[in-house]
């Protein structure tokens, strides 16, 4: 019977705490729209203004994008630096191809699980919490990220060319921050609050 008590008043502050946020979002919306309507009359300074820090909103809210762009990069320069040496050690060159490619499959799985998580229904995430499945999947991919990069110290250490050593280290601390990075950004997803994200959790077993 108490447990029975419990759950109904439970369900009855989720109604509550929903009404209240539903609203709460509605007032901002007609808010953005009545500072959208006001920013066309302003002068052309406020506008551009207003067009950089929306420019910036979107730069910064985009994370999967963002974790895509940069680790990219980094892949893009140790593609070139395994071709340099892959011509006098070819065996080589192949293995860091060869982690490469997964380290490409990585980034595309990682940045639509971030997308996914960062596109979830607001309710959502205040009553369950974020998309633990894919914070799940994104935990995988870290700790192969880090077995990878450990694949590529001891690349490193083969190396005879001290100019391609170089390269390869600095890539590895590249691909080292940007694991760290989604590491942290993780844990800050998964603490978030959320009404009912522990009950969730329980179920999955997380």
């Amino acid at each position: 019977m108490k447990k029975i008590l419990t759950f109904v008043l439970c369900l009855f502050l989720a109604v509550f705490l929903v009404g209240n946020f539903t609203m709460a979002q509605e007032q901002n919306q007609q808010q953005s729209q009545i500072q959208t309507q006001a920013s066309t009359n302003t002068p052309t300074g406020s506008q551009n203004q207003v067009q950089t820090e929306e420019t910036n909103r979107e730069r910064t809210s985009n994370q999967g994008e963002e974790y895509k762009l940069r680790v990219t990069n980094t892949i893009q320069n140790l593609t070139q630096t395994a071709e340099k040496i892959e011509e006098n050690n070819p065996e080589i060159g192949e293995n860091v191809k060869e982690m490469i490619q997964e380290q490409t499959r990585s980034v595309e799985s990682v940045s639509e699980a971030l997308n996914r998580i960062q596109n979830r229904n607001l309710i959502l995430r205040f009553l369950i919490g974020p998309d633990y499945n894919e914070i799940k999947k994104i935990k995988g991919e870290i700790e192969k990220n880090r077995l990878r990069i450990q694949e590529l110290n001891q690349v490193m250490n083969q190396l005879q060319n001290e100019g391609q050593e170089k390269e390869i280290q600095e890539q590895i601390q590249l691909l080292e921050q940007e694991n760290t990075n989604l590491k942290e950004l993780i844990e800050e997803t998964e603490g978030r609050f959320s009404l009912f994200g522990w009950l969730v959790r329980f179920f999955q077993g997380q």
